[in-house]
């Protein structure tokens, strides 16, 4: 049986939408307190910045220090 090829790893885009989603998940799990949402958003934002920087091609890893 021929080997398969791998497929590029894609990186993820992290994109203000993405955040909106991941921070109003990390909300609705607090119980929907009153808040200003900040805590929800750097959160959000920090959880998918490590995951694309998990994901990343090789190379790009390289090129991003």
């Amino acid at each position: 049986m021929p080997a398969k090829k791998r497929q590029p790893a894609r990186a993820i885009a992290v994109t203000r939408d993405s955040i909106a989603e991941r921070a109003y998940l990390k909300w609705q799990a607090r119980g929907c307190p009153e808040s200003d949402g900040l805590q929800d958003w750097f959160a959000a934002q920090s959880e998918l910045e490590l995951e694309r920087t998990k994901h990343a091609p090789r190379a790009e890893k390289t090129a991003l220090g």
